[in-house]
């Protein structure tokens, strides 16, 4: 499979080993992507797949090291996925295939709004706001309203910081 290094689905990934259906990335052939969730979050990533590529769990490090090998060119890294994985002359084992959940069935299949929000923008804002450990909240009121964030987990008391994100036009 090919995949655009820019990319890095393995930070969702669960970094708890006692989910191993959940600790790694997972191919999905039929459909040409990498998924990954910790549980919490999901990310889905667009892959080229090739004629020897199977599906199941993509370790990390074979991510790692397909990027590494293309750090210095603009082209995207590969990994030859099926019974190992090969990464530009290495070889690394193949993480045991588990279940992986049923991802399509958490995808919205509607979605009524479209919101682009910088990340920076955001860890900023939940430092500002002393969230603790980068939790922050973030409300959605309405099609004009602007973005409401709040620190922590909790949503708008009285008295409690927050901060507004604006313009705000929901498409």
């Amino acid at each position: 499979m090919k995949f655009d290094p820019k990319y890095k689905p393995e930070l969702c990934a669960s970094k708890d080993y006692t989910r191993p259906h959940l600790a790694h990335v997972e191919l999905d052939i039929a459909h040409k992507r990498m998924v990954a969730t910790d549980g919490h979050a999901l990310v889905v990533v667009p892959v080229t797949v090739e004629e020897h590529d199977a599906s199941g769990p993509i370790s990390k490090d074979a991510l790692v090291a397909a990027r590494k090998a293309v750090k210095n060119t603009n082209g995207d890294a590969w990994i030859k996925a099926n019974g190992a994985l090969a990464v530009y002359g290495a070889t690394l084992d193949r993480p045991e295939a588990r279940t992986f959940p049923p991802v399509d069935q958490v995808i919205p299949k509607d979605r009524k709004a479209t919101i682009s929000l910088n990340a920076k923008l955001l860890k900023d804002i939940a430092d500002a706001l002393g969230a603790k450990d980068g939790v922050i909240t973030i409300g959605l009121d309405g099609d004009d309203d602007p973005i409401m964030v709040w620190g922590g987990s909790s949503k708008g008391r009285e008295g409690e910081p927050f901060a507004v994100l604006m313009p705000c036009r929901l498409k």
